[in-house]
C-alpha cells in the first residue's frame, strides 16, 4: 500500500508550480482584520450602485420601447433629455425695393372745374373739344362742356380711390347734348389724367343720370331713354341700372339689361291727308276742305296728338266748324289762329282711329301758284311740350297737293 500511496503523488514540479502561484497571489489577499474590512465593504458599495444604476436604465427603457411599438404619440420617455436638431437657418430672400403707393385720384368739384382735362373723343357731331378743356358747373352756351354729376371708387382695382364724372358737350342754350361718363386719375405730378371712356349716350341711351361705384371696381350708372332739358320733365323717359367694370385695357358692360326695348307709353300712328281743292268765291277768296285721317294701331290711347298742316309758301287760316274737333289750335305766332299762317296744328286724343275734317281759306293773289305740296305731321304727346317718338316714325307724315 506504502507503494500506492507514493505512486499517486504528484511529482516535485507540479508542487513547484503550486508554489510559485501562491507566491505570486498571497500579497493580493485582503488580510484579515479592519483594513480588510474597510476594503470590502468598498467594493460592496460600488457594487450596488452599479447594480442599481443599470436597473434604473433598463426599467426606463423598457416603457419607452413599449410606447414606441403600441402609439407614436405615447408619453415622452424617460430618461436624460436629448436636445432636438438644429435646422440651419433659412436663407433670407432678396429684399424687392418698396413699390410706391398709387396716388390719391379722388379729384373734387373744385378742382375739376378749375383744372384743364382730356376728355375720350366725343360723337362726330357732337361739336366740343376734348383737349384741356375747362369743365363749367352749370349748362352753359353751344360747345361747351358741363360736369353734370361726378363720383368716387376704385375702378382700376389699384388700392386708390379714382373719380368718374358725368360731362354733357351742350347742343344748345336750354340743356339739350351729348354725354359720356368718364374715369379720371391723378399721376404722379399731380395733374388730372385719363382713364377712359365708360359710357356714351348712343343708340337707346340719352341720359347718364346717375353714378354708383361699387367696392368691387365696378360702376353702376342709371340711363335714360330720354333726356330732360328746356321744360321737359325726367319722368317722361325708361330708367335702368347697368354695370360697367375696368379690364385694364378699356370699360365693358358686365351687368344690367343691353337694350330697353319697346317702350309700353309709345303708340303706333299713322296720318293720310287727301287733296285740298280750292274753289273761288263772289269775294275773290278760294277756300277748300282738307281731310287728314289719323289711324292709332296701338292699344292703348294717344291722349294728345298734334296734327300740324304746313301750307310751303303760301298762307292759309281756318275756316268753319271742322277745327272746332280740335283742343287746341296754333299757328306759327304771326297773329290769332283765324288769321292766315304758314302752318297750323290741331290736338286731338285719338283712341284708335280719327278723321279730321278741316276748311282752309287762302287769299286769291295771281303771284302764288295754283298748287304747292304740304306736309302733316303727327306727334303723339303724353304730359310733355315735346313729342315722344312713334313706333313707326316713318307713316307720320304726308304730302298732299293744293289745286
Amino acid at each position: 500500500m506504502t507503494d500506492r500511496y507514493l505512486t499517486d503523488r504528484p511529482d516535485d514540479s507540479v508542487l513547484a508550480a503550486f508554489a510559485d502561484f501562491r507566491d505570486e497571489v498571497t500579497p493580493l489577499v485582503l488580510p484579515p482584520g479592519t483594513d480588510g474590512v474597510r476594503a470590502a465593504v468598498r467594493t460592496r458599495r460600488r457594487t450596488r450602485a452599479l447594480l442599481a444604476g443599470a436597473a434604473t436604465l433598463v426599467l426606463g427603457a423598457v416603457p419607452a420601447v413599449v410606447y414606441q411599438a403600441i402609439d407614436r404619440d405615447g408619453p415622452p420617455v424617460s430618461g436624460p433629455a436629448t436636445a432636438p436638431p438644429t435646422a440651419a437657418p433659412p436663407s433670407t430672400p432678396a429684399t424687392a425695393p418698396p413699390t410706391a403707393a398709387p396716388p390719391d385720384g379722388r379729384i373734387w368739384r373744385p378742382e375739376l372745374l378749375s383744372s384743364p382735362v382730356d376728355l375720350p373723343p366725343w360723337q362726330a357731331d357732337a361739336g366740343c373739344a376734348r383737349t384741356g378743356i375747362r369743365l363749367t358747373g352749370e349748362p352753359g352756351r353751344t360747345g361747351t362742356v358741363w360736369l353734370s354729376t361726378f363720383a368716387h371708387g376704385d375702378v382700376d382695382r389699384d388700392g386708390a380711390q379714382e373719380t368718374v364724372v358725368v360731362v354733357r358737350c351742350m347742343r344748345n342754350d336750354v340743356g339739350f347734348g351729348v354725354e359720356q361718363a368718364v374715369a379720371l386719375d391723378r399721376g404722379t405730378d399731380g395733374r388730372i389724367t385719363l382713364i377712359g371712356r365708360v359710357v356714351a349716350t348712343d343708340g337707346d341711351v340719352a341720359w347718364l343720370r346717375e353714378l354708383d361705384p361699387q367696392p368691387d371696381g365696378s360702376i353702376r350708372i342709371r340711363v335714360g331713354d330720354r333726356l330732360p332739358f328746356d321744360d321737359q320733365p325726367a319722368a317722361q323717359g325708361q330708367y335702368q341700372w347697368r354695370i360697367y367694370a375696368y379690364d385694364g385695357d378699356r370699360f365693358r358692360q358686365t351687368g344690367g339689361p343691353g337694350e330697353f326695348g319697346v317702350d309700353p307709353r309709345l303708340v303706333d300712328l299713322s296720318v293720310t291727308a287727301a287733296e285740298l281743292r280750292l274753289t273761288g268765291d263772289p269775294t275773290g277768296r278760294r277756300t277748300g276742305t282738307l281731310v287728314v285721317t289719323v289711324t292709332n294701331r296701338s292699344a292703348r290711347t294717344a291722349k294728345e296728338v298734334s296734327v300740324q298742316v304746313e301750307y310751303g309758301e303760301l298762307r292759309l287760316w281756318p275756316v268753319g266748324p271742322g277745327w272746332d274737333a280740335c283742343m287746341g289750335i296754333g299757328s306759327d305766332g304771326q297773329g290769332s289762329h283765324d288769321q292766315a299762317s304758314g302752318w297750323h296744328t290741331c290736338a286731338v286724343e285719338v283712341p284708335g282711329g280719327r278723321t279730321l275734317t278741316l276748311r282752309l281759306g287762302v287769299a286769291a293773289d295771281p303771284g302764288q301758284p295754283p298748287t304747292a305740296s304740304c306736309r302733316v305731321s303727327v306727334y303723339h304727346n303724353e304730359d310733355s311740350p315735346l313729342p315722344l317718338p312713334d313706333l313707326k316714325p316713318a307713316d307720320n307724315k304726308d304730302l298732299f297737293r293744293l289745286s
